[in-house]
C-alpha cells in the first residue's frame, strides 16, 4: 500500500564539543503543523511557534513574549498567546501587521531569544476537522454542519465557498473563537447527491482551495455507503468507537524482482478504516514537500493462521516478507485462524506502462505520456513521480488509468522517473471472507506496482515540430 510515512523532526538542545545549538525559531499553519514551516500566514490569524537551541528547555510561560513588526520597519507588535507548552506556542498575530514580509521573534525574560521571516497575506484559511458526522446519521439534504479551521484574516463572507464532491455548499456564517480558531457553518442544498461516507468536502476562501477532507453524507437518509460494504452493525460499530474486522492484502513493487506481499486481519477503529477508504490526491499534479500520516486509533491483530501467494512462476512466498513480484495472476492462500476463517483469494497485477527513454516535450513544457488503456481496470490509476525543479520537493502526477495519457510539467532537460499502477480508495478491490463467529467481512486488496526510467525530454523546437 502506498502509505504517506511522517518524518518527524525530534527538537531538542544539547552541547557538542563544547558548541550550543544557536536559537532558532519556526513558524507553522495550524493546518499543516506536520509539514514545512509556513510560507504565509493571514492577517490576525492564529499560528504555531516552535522554538528551541540555546540551551533552553522549557521556559516559564510568563517568561515567553511573542513580537511581530513589518519587515524594515522598528515599531514592534505583541501577539496574544493563546496556548503554550514548553517550545511550542500557539498565538495570534496582531491584526494591525499589514500584508507583505515581516518578521517574528520570541523574547525571554526580557532577552530577545530568536527571530523568523515570514510573509503575511490577506487570507489563507485551512481546515482543522471537520464536524465528525455518524455514518449510521450521515449529512442529508438541509442538514448543516460545521468546519473548523484557521487563517481566514480579511477573507469576507462572500469569498468562501463549499463543495461535497464538487457540488456547491449554501454558506450560513462564521464565528471565531479567543483561540483564533473559526469556525465556518455550511448546509447542504435540495439538489446535493452524495450517499458516500468518505464524501470529499473541499472549501475555497478568497480564491484558495483548501486540502480536501471526508464526510458521512446520505441525501436519502439511512446509513451512508462505505466502500468496504460495512453493514450497519458496522458501521454503528465504528460511530461508538469500537472495532470492526479489516482484512487486508497489499503489493508493492520497486522494480522488477523488487517487492513485497503483505497481508494481514485485524479488528480496527474508525481512523483505520479513513486511511483505507479515502483518497485526498486528485487527479493532475502535485507537489509533496514533506509526509504526514494520521493517527489511526487502536487496533489488534486477528488470527488467520499462515497466509501465503502463488506467483505466476508458481513459487510460493510466505505474507510480510520480500518477493519478486510483477503483473500475472497470483493466488493468495489463507490457512485460517482461531477468529478467520481459510479462504483463496485471486489477484490480478496489471502491468506498468514503459517510457521511453526520449519524450518530445511541447511549447508549454508539457510531456505526454501514454499506455493502452484497455490493459486496465475500472479503479485503476497511474501514477508517474518525479523530482520537482527546485529538488528539494517531490512531484506526484494521477491520471484514471482509463484515461490513457497523462501530461506532465516538466522543467528538467533529464530526469529519472517512477511510472506506477495503484487503486482508487473510493473504487476498492475487495474479497469476501468469514469469521469464525460466522460473520460475513469484505477486505481489501491493495497495490502499488512501479518502474523507474531515465527520460531525457526534447524540445519540439529542436525536432523541428
Amino acid at each position: 500500500m502506498h502509505r504517506r510515512i511522517a518524518l518527524a523532526a525530534l527538537l531538542f538542545s544539547f552541547q557538542s564539543a563544547g558548541q550550543e545549538i544557536e536559537p532558532w525559531v519556526r513558524i507553522y499553519h495550524p493546518a499543516e503543523s506536520l509539514g514545512p514551516p509556513a510560507e504565509e500566514l493571514a492577517q490576525g490569524s492564529r499560528i504555531e511557534v516552535r522554538f528551541g537551541g540555546g540551551g533552553v528547555t522549557c521556559p516559564a510561560p510568563g517568561a515567553i513574549r511573542l513580537r511581530a513588526r513589518q519587515a524594515g520597519a522598528t515599531e514592534w507588535m505583541d501577539a496574544a498567546l493563546a496556548d503554550f507548552s514548553c517550545t511550542r506556542i500557539a498565538a495570534l498575530l496582531p491584526s494591525e501587521l499589514l500584508t507583505g514580509p515581516a518578521v517574528v521573534a520570541i523574547t525571554i525574560d526580557g532577552v530577545e531569544f530568536a527571530r523568523a521571516p515570514l510573509q503575511i497575506v490577506r487570507s489563507r484559511f485551512g481546515i482543522l476537522q471537520p464536524d465528525r458526522i455518524p455514518f449510521t446519521a450521515p449529512l442529508r439534504a438541509g442538514s448543516s454542519f460545521t468546519v473548523a479551521g484557521a487563517g481566514l484574516g480579511a477573507a469576507d463572507f462572500s469569498e468562501i465557498h463549499g463543495e461535497l464532491d464538487g457540488q456547491p455548499l449554501e454558506f450560513l456564517e462564521a464565528e471565531r473563537s479567543a483561540a483564533g480558531v473559526e469556525f465556518l457553518r455550511f448546509r447542504l442544498t435540495a439538489e446535493t447527491i452524495a450517499t458516500s461516507c468518505y464524501t470529499p468536502l473541499a472549501l475555497r476562501v478568497a480564491g484558495r482551495w483548501t486540502g480536501v477532507f471526508p464526510i458521512a453524507v446520505n441525501v436519502a437518509g439511512g446509513p451512508c455507503r462505505h466502500p468496504l460494504r460495512l453493514s450497519q452493525d458496522q458501521l454503528a460499530t465504528l460511530d461508538s468507537g469500537g472495532m470492526v474486522a479489516n482484512g487486508g492484502l497489499t503489493f508493492t513493487s520497486n522494480g522488477p524482482g523488487i517487492g513485497r506481499f503483505s497481508a494481514g486481519f485485524s479488528a480496527s477503529a474508525r481512523g483505520l478504516f479513513q486511511v483505507l477508504s479515502f483518497s485526498e490526491i486528485e487527479e493532475g499534479c502535485r507537489q509533496f514537500p514533506s509526509l504526514s500520516i494520521r493517527p489511526l486509533g487502536p487496533s489488534r491483530p486477528m488470527d488467520a493462521g499462515e497466509i501465503t501467494v502463488t506467483t505466476p512462476s508458481g513459487a510460493v512466498v510466505q505474507a510480510n516478507t520480500p518477493a519478486a513480484l510483477d503483473s500475472g495472476d497470483y493466488i493468495v492462500k489463507v490457512s485460517g485462524g482461531s477468529e478467520v476463517m481459510p479462504v483463496d483469494v485471486p489477484v490480478t497485477l496489471p502491468r506498468v506502462p514503459a517510457v521511453p527513454p526520449q519524450l518530445p516535450r511541447a511549447a508549454n513544457r508539457e510531456v505526454t505520456v501514454e499506455w493502452d488503456a484497455s490493459a486496465y481496470q475500472p479503479g485503476d490509476v497511474v501514477t508517474l513521480s518525479l523530482p520537482a525543479p527546485n529538488g528539494a520537493t517531490l512531484e506526484v502526477c494521477k491520471a484514471n488509468a482509463s484515461q490513457g495519457s497523462i501530461r506532465v510539467p516538466i522543467e528538467q532537460d533529464e530526469a529519472d522517473i517512477w511510472i506506477g499502477v495503484a487503486r482508487r480508495r473510493d473504487t476498492p478491490l475487495l474479497f469476501p471472507y468469514r469469521l469464525r463467529s460466522g460473520e460475513q467481512v469484505w477486505g481489501l486488496v491493495d497495490y502499488w506496482i512501479q518502474r523507474g526510467y531515465s527520460v531525457k525530454f526534447i524540445d519540439s523546437t529542436k525536432t523541428g515540430h
